[in-house]
């Protein structure tokens, strides 16, 4: 047996009446049973009552959570069994929660950014020629860099921006080689 005390009696009329007023006599129907108690109260009432007490009384010390039940219960078309209620209980929150926001937006400070962005993408500043002016060149970009020189498998023929990169690369030793010689003298 749970140690847990139940509701007082004030809580439990209150919850009995505001579900009544949602309800109606589906709620009081659900209860009633007809037998008068010693008090001239129904019977049926008055169990119901003490069973819902006793099984709420986890909640006595977070009264919220069974007010935002009864919440939930304005969007529900049928009185809820005591089981449902429970749950509704166990989902509502330990306490009502301020919604943390976001910090406001230096718009400002947004659109400068926004403007950079747009700037920096729109602008035909990029070098396409880059891999071509690497130091740490593969062996497989040498031959291409000396293929776009020479026209080798190049449908348009001598690429002649490669010309001064060749020679740069071949000047400082990163191209060499029989056809690195001969591509320098030729050109």
């Amino acid at each position: 047996m749970s140690s847990t005390l139940p509701l007082p009696d004030a809580w439990i009329d209150s919850l009995f009446r505001k579900m009544h007023g949602l309800y109606g006599s589906l709620w009081l129907d659900r209860w009633r049973i007809g037998e008068e108690a010693m008090d001239g109260s129904d019977a049926g009432m008055n169990n119901a009552k003490a069973i819902w007490a006793a099984a709420l009384g986890i909640y006595r010390d977070n009264p919220k959570r069974i007010s935002k039940a009864i919440e939930f219960c304005n969007t529900k078309p049928f009185p809820p069994t005591l089981p449902e209620f429970l749950e509704l209980c166990r989902q509502a929150p330990d306490e009502i929660a301020q919604v943390a926001l976001p910090a406001p937006i230096d718009t400002a400070a947004a659109a400068l950014r926004l403007e950079a962005a747009v700037e920096a993408v729109s602008k035909p500043e990029r070098d396409h020629l880059r891999w071509a002016k690497r130091t740490d060149l593969s062996e497989q970009a040498k031959k291409n860099i000396m293929d776009l020189v020479e026209g080798v498998d190049c449908p348009s023929g001598r690429d002649p921006r490669f010309k001064p990169i060749f020679m740069e690369h071949y000047k400082a030793g990163r191209i060499k080689g029989g056809r690195a010689n001969s591509l320098a003298k030729s050109h």
